[in-house]
């Protein structure tokens, strides 16, 4: 996706997600993200509903990955990658 933003800008957003001020997750439509400790780093625990994730890496300014946990089968991860 391509944002009128800066890679600043960008990345201040995605480090809201599972905060009381999430900006980035559509809580409107699916229940709240929720991890046990903020800010995000490597080791983090969260999900929403019954979808887990683990946060395996961060690169500060640059990247998140999360890779899900549960349910069962669901052998895949999220990236967000910041690139100016």
């Amino acid at each position: 996706m391509l944002l009128a933003a800066s890679p600043a800008d960008v990345w201040a957003v995605l480090l809201t997600l599972g905060t009381r001020d999430d900006l980035l997750w559509p809580a409107d439509s699916w229940p709240r993200v929720r991890f046990d400790r903020v800010p995000l780093a490597v080791g983090s625990r969260g999900g929403h509903g019954p979808i887990r994730y683990e946060v395996t890496g961060v690169e500060p300014g640059r990247k998140l990955v999360l890779r899900f946990l549960a349910p069962a089968g669901f052998d895949v991860s999220h990236t967000f990658e910041v690139l100016p």
